[in-house]
């Protein structure tokens, strides 16, 4: 999916494509912890993709705002969804490139469903913790917009998903419909969505978001996903992000998909745009966000 650009520093090594901005691969010594996909073809179910001006879905890609209805294209025609935004097949142009960091912008212009026109930059960088990603999103218009965020890493600790211990630090789920649109939020406590704690995955099915997150004292909310014999590794997020999801791949109940677990960092609930519930940028305001990966050493 067009050129890839590679990062290093020490035993840390990621690469990142043109298509997207997307990352396909994050390693650190002889433990991958993303799962990677074939660089010539598109990455199937999100796989490392960057999700925007709306992570996940929009009920039959039609919202309000500024007194004008929208309609977007319905790229997930099965639920009768808008999915995922509308960056995530576009070329990002690298503006910086040193051997631990990449820095790629996209202006993404005016469009049916979407009139507004947004300049996207994303850096990726490595260091002694791991991978951060730290993103900026200006709205280069005349007019004010709705915008949300996501990100769609498979990470992996090198066993099955089956045998995997999820931790998420959040203690509300959403309810949804069959379209995957939310109903409301619950408490996960006493629930099969506890997932405070850490515990093996098992054959649950997960395709569920998370609000209400846990913020250590740094700032930064963190889902592990942790092997049985000590490899583990934390998505974290920052103060911008309210929700993340969950996915395990195998949402149509066969067998799993991928190895790997999508922890989805997203800066609003599925359905923002529809619901009036994403984040209003006005002509020239930026807004900036960070999320990223790094491994853990579990004693």
């Amino acid at each position: 999916m067009g050129s890839e650009y590679t990062i290093e520093h020490g035993a840390h090594f990621a690469s990142v494509m043109e298509v997207g901005a997307a990352l396909r691969m994050y390693r650190a010594g002889d433990q991958e912890y993303v799962e990677t996909f074939d660089a010539q073809s598109a990455p199937i179910g999100g796989h490392g993709q960057l999700l925007m001006p709306w992570p996940n879905r929009v009920r039959d890609g039609r919202y309000d705002f500024g007194g004008n209805q929208h309609q977007l294209a319905l790229t997930e025609p099965a639920r009768h969804n808008a999915i995922h935004g509308l960056v995530r097949w576009a070329n990002w142009t690298v503006s910086e490139h040193e051997s631990n960091r990449l820095v790629l912008s996209h202006r993404l212009h005016a469009q049916p469903g979407y009139p507004f026109v947004l300049d996207f930059t994303v850096e990726y960088a490595l260091g002694d913790s791991g991978l951060s990603v730290h993103h900026m999103v200006r709205n280069v218009g005349s007019e004010p917009c709705p915008f949300g965020a996501g990100a769609h890493p498979y990470v992996a600790v090198g066993c099955s998903i089956d045998d995997a211990i999820l931790t998420v630090p959040a203690s509300q789920s959403l309810e949804i419909d069959d379209h995957c649109i939310p109903t409301g939020t619950t408490p996960v406590e006493g629930t099969a969505l506890d997932y405070r704690k850490g515990r093996p995955l098992g054959a649950t099915v997960l395709d569920h978001a998370f609000t209400e997150l846990h913020f250590a004292g740094d700032g930064r909310a963190r889902a592990r996903l942790a092997a049985p014999g000590g490899t583990a590794v934390d998505v974290w997020m920052d103060t911008a992000h309210d929700h993340v999801m969950i996915f395990t791949g195998s949402a149509g109940g066969g067998p799993r998909n991928w190895k790997g677990v999508a922890i989805e960092p997203m800066t609003c609930a599925p359905n923002a745009l529809a619901d009036g519930t994403a984040r209003v940028l006005t002509p020239d305001e930026e807004f900036r966000w960070a999320w990223g990966i790094s491994p853990v050493s579990i004693s």
